[in-house]
């Protein structure tokens, strides 16, 4: 989930995150993973997420009605 905001305040500083949080990054598998909180902010990888959890709901739902 993404959040619009229309005010900011700056409360302290943070760290520059290990890669960028794009479809386009080319950043390397091993920090990806060591990041997954951030990597699954991606469209490419949130979308094959939603995808599996669509096809395992309709294969429950198939062993549940059969």
């Amino acid at each position: 989930m993404e959040v619009i905001i229309k005010k900011s305040e700056i409360l302290s500083k943070s760290k520059t995150p290990p890669f960028e949080i794009n479809d386009f990054s080319e950043a390397n598998e091993e920090i990806r993973f060591k990041h997954r909180y951030l990597d699954i902010r991606r469209k490419k990888v949130l979308s094959t997420i939603e995808f599996r959890a669509a096809i395992n709901q309709f294969t429950r739902n198939w062993f549940i009605e059969n």
